[in-house]
């Protein structure tokens, strides 16, 4: 008989031992679902704290009188580099960026993005270089080039300053009027006429312009 009990007393302890044990595995298996979905759900919030910063390129003037015209940029954006040394994607072409609402590039901290406007703006203006008034680091290179920093969760503008754009027209002397047709070469003393375009500037009329 007491053998009996001697035997059958381990039985249980060893099924309460792993009853005991299931539970802690199964608390711990919890216990990390509950870490792994709070880490995720951080990672989450912090990525959406951290938003891909844009630049905002803009047609400028550097007499700060708002521009008419439009200009012509090109861009290149550089993935995983901050300098534009490495990871260049394709060169684009963007026409018609205005002063208005420009054109906005989407940048992460990592990356980086080449800007170049072209030398005149599309109504015959003269591009003097960009600006970038917000301070964001910046890299100025030969040729108008710019390269841009990224960074997260904020907007920089990339100001494309310019001056007004000169046009010259053929004068028809028989009429004494001014024709719409170009007027590329001419003689000393030949009338032609002259418009200013890509400006709303009107301070000091008469303009003096040197030909």
């Amino acid at each position: 008989m007491f053998g009996s009990s001697a035997f059958v007393r381990p039985k249980r302890f060893r099924f309460g031992f792993f009853v005991l044990a299931l539970a802690l595995v199964v608390g711990f298996i919890i216990d990390q679902s509950d870490i792994a979905s709070s880490q995720s759900r951080k990672r989450s919030e912090k990525e959406q704290l951290l938003a891909n910063g844009t630049v905002t390129v803009k047609l400028g003037n550097q007499f700060g009188v708002t521009p008419t015209d439009t200009v012509t940029i090109k861009k290149q954006l550089f993935t995983g580099s901050t300098t534009c040394a490495s990871g260049g994607g394709n060169i684009t072409e963007v026409t018609g960026v205005n002063p208005g609402a420009g054109h906005v590039i989407s940048l992460s901290a990592a990356d980086s993005v080449m800007i170049q406007p072209s030398t005149s703006t599309d109504s015959n203006g003269f591009v003097q270089g960009i600006q970038i008034p917000d301070g964001n680091p910046a890299t100025f290179l030969p040729d108008n080039k710019v390269c841009i920093q990224g960074f997260n969760d904020a907007n920089h503008n990339a100001i494309v300053s310019s001056t007004a754009g000169v046009q010259t027209f053929a004068f028809d002397t028989g009429s004494n009027t001014c024709t719409t047709t170009p007027k590329f070469l001419f003689n000393a003393g030949e009338k032609v006429c002259v418009r200013v375009v890509g400006s709303n500037g009107n301070a000091g009329q008469p303009w003096k312009l040197n030909v």
